[in-house]
């Protein structure tokens, strides 16, 4: 099991070690003491030493504001204010210079309780305005000085709301969540990729499952001990995020991460003992629904949400990789490894914006298809469109958080205006993707030229096996096995025979092999729409298909779970009945499943 501790850093005097005590459980009268600087620092050493956990990272997410701050670099107590209030005797003053000469600047001093390099750091930035520019280019190098960010496993930059020390920050809190959201989603991924790694590599974890879903889990703890109320809420809402997208990325598995808030008793004293809580768990429910409607996907919109015209401005050199960007089901457009070069000009970047929009686009239309088939439960889609390789959409996903990330720390003093809930909708729509082609690999469904009733049946039908019982979609399942039914029983319309009776071994429309009139019984009469395979079709044919196409009503194509009789084929070998769609009919069934999203 992975554990990731979550928490606002500190910056503040005389940041010394606290004695923390930790249960077990909420019955334990005694615990363990251990002391730290950090409740979050107590805690992974606890998980470590007595709770053998494996890997426990503590991440510290530091407001950029917090250096802005004067009291840090005043003088913690001065010689003339001791003089003056006779506060402390002398022998206490000889003993205070004596432990300032022997000091190191690594160590507190007794003017501000910080180490001294840090001090003086902190001193510049606030009083020298180039120095200043220096920490707004690149926050991180000041806070590797911070002694906290030594001891914790990484940390993190948050921007800030408010006027300090006369310079005024400027943002919105939807920049803070998406920061530290878009943090948490690189970390866990990286552990998802080691999965997909050892997929690729045919390394098999059947042998022992139970140990391997254990090791997969991602356990997040969220301290919410320090830190102003602003960056505590939005931590507390990006990990709802995080546990929202990862659930969805497992949708269909039972890895799914738990959320915990951990905080400490109020200190006031270094003396005494606090408690530190840790067993409130952040419950979470999801469904199975899209993050993204219908207008969202069609419209095409939403990717310049993601990919904005000013992330000309930043360095993108390393997001370029060697992967194909896929357009469609027939062609990829190449990939972007001969642009990998040190020096990007505009003309490549704006190339590279533009395959990542399509990119994002493309899979967005995937996604909405094969979520809109599952949820109406229309099978035979599954199997007449292509289905991305999860890895491709993977390294969407982290392509996204990369971009997303060098966006929000270019500028660190205002907003960056970037689309909160489009990066958050469209995250978790390819988490959910994810999910669903997993699931799909698992049943063996991809694009095929036809597929059988029989497979049809185990598929989406018998009881045992339905992929709706995984989705708890009785009313879909249902609805396929009449339909199919029907296929079986004799139709008074066709001489008493059933589609399987009528039906020969080559492709024909199903309203052939079922008609549902009385002037349908001539065979030789009913001609509304020809088959592709059928010989070629006259001009007048052609415009009466395009036009019985447009005509399709989606709620009849919804209602018969998208055996439109208009549209699909049949043709039948030995005992066996095979379906496909006409080609010259995917757009319109693409159609009407991206409106029923």
């Amino acid at each position: 099991m992975s554990v990731l501790i979550y928490q606002i850093g500190r910056l503040e005097k005389g940041m010394e070690p606290i004695n923390f005590n930790i249960k077990k459980n909420l019955e334990d009268e005694e615990g363990i003491k251990i002391k730290s600087v950090l409740s979050s620092f107590a805690l992974k050493k606890y998980m470590l030493e007595y709770e053998e956990k494996k890997q426990v990272k503590v991440i510290l997410a530091f407001p950029v504001s917090i250096p802005f701050n004067r009291n840090l670099v005043e003088k913690r107590i001065s010689n003339k204010n001791i003089e003056e209030k006779n506060v402390i005797d002398k022998n206490i003053i000889d003993k205070n210079l004596i432990n300032k000469n022997m000091a190191n600047k690594n160590m507190p001093n007794d003017e501000s309780g910080l180490p001294e390099e840090l001090r003086e750091k902190i001193k510049e930035i606030i009083e020298d305005e180039k120095e200043r520019e220096k920490y707004f280019d690149n926050p991180k190098d000041f806070f590797s000085f911070h002694p906290h960010t030594k001891e914790a496993d990484d940390f993190i930059v948050l921007h800030s709301i408010g006027k300090f020390s006369g310079i005024d920050f400027d943002t919105d809190i939807t920049d803070i969540i998406l920061e530290i959201f878009l943090d948490m989603i690189k970390r866990v991924n990286q552990l998802e990729n080691i999965k997909l790694e050892r997929k690729d590599l045919n390394i098999d974890d059947s042998s022992n499952l139970e140990k391997n879903i254990q090791d997969n889990k991602v356990n997040i703890f969220i301290d919410i001990s320090s830190g102003h109320n602003i960056y505590v809420s939005a931590l507390i809402e990006a990990a709802r995020n995080l546990s929202n997208y990862y659930n969805l990325l497992h949708y269909f598995d039972s890895n799914k991460i738990q959320v915990n808030l951990l905080f400490s008793d109020p200190v006031f004293s270094k003396e005494e003992t606090y408690d530190i809580h840790k067993s409130y768990i952040m419950e979470q429910n999801i469904s199975f629904s899209s993050p993204l409607n219908s207008d969202q996907i069609k419209q095409k919109k939403i990717a310049s949400d993601i990919y904005k015209e000013k992330i000309h401005e930043i360095d993108i050199n390393n997001l370029l990789s060697d992967r194909y960007f896929y357009l469609n089901d027939e062609q990829d457009l190449g990939n972007l490894k001969d642009e990998k070069k040190k020096n990007l000009d505009i003309s490549t970047k704006e190339f590279f914006v533009s395959q990542r929009k399509k990119e994002i686009n493309f899979l967005l239309e995937k996604f909405g298809i094969l979520f809109s088939a599952l949820k109406n439960g229309i099978p035979l889609s599954l199997f007449s469109f292509s289905i991305p390789d999860e890895k491709i959409v993977f390294n969407c996903i982290n392509d996204i958080v990369t971009t997303g990330s060098l966006f929000l720390s270019k500028n660190y003093l205002n907003s960056n205006q970037i689309n909160y809930q489009s990066y958050i909708k469209v995250l978790s729509s390819l988490a959910l993707m994810i999910s669903i082609i997993k699931m799909l690999n698992e049943k063996n469904i991809h694009k095929d030229e036809e597929v059988s009733y029989s497979k049809l049946s185990e598929l989406f039908v018998d009881k045992k096996t339905s992929i709706f019982n995984i989705l708890k979609n009785e009313y879909a399942r249902l609805l396929i096995s009449n339909e199919l039914l029907t296929y079986k029983k004799p139709n008074k319309y066709a001489d008493n025979k059933s589609v399987f009776e009528r039906t020969n071994n080559h492709w024909q429309i199903l309203d052939k092999s079922m008609p549902f009139r009385n002037d349908y019984k001539n065979d030789t009469k009913h001609n509304d729409i020809n088959s592709n395979n059928s010989d070629k079709n006259s001009d007048k044919d052609i415009v009466k298909n395009k036009k019985t196409l447009e005509n399709i009503n989606p709620r009849h194509f919804l209602a018969h779970a998208g055996f439109e009789r208009n549209i699909v084929e049949v043709k039948k070998e030995g005992k066996e009945l095979y379906f496909r769609y006409r080609k010259d009919a995917l757009d319109r069934v693409k159609s009407i499943l991206l409106d029923e999203i």
